[in-house]
């Protein structure tokens, strides 16, 4: 069980740093993202929700999200 959480945060550290790479270019919804990215709809929105909490990322008011200002 434990190398299982160990991989599983190794991924979903990969999706939040593609999805910071991403938002770069432009602000996305999550669906975008998950059309863009080549990750399954899970482990994106788990990285988007982690991003956010981090204050990496925020919600615009398209209800997109994007690299949070420092």
């Amino acid at each position: 069980i434990e190398k299982k959480q160990k991989s599983s945060s190794v991924v979903l550290e990969i999706v939040a740093d593609e999805i910071l790479k991403t938002l770069e270019a432009k602000p996305m919804s999550s669906k975008e993202l998950v059309k863009t990215l080549t990750f399954r709809e899970e482990p994106i929105l788990t990285a988007l929700t982690t991003l956010v909490e981090h204050e990496k990322i925020t919600i615009n008011s398209k209800n997109q999200y994007e690299l949070a200002t420092p």
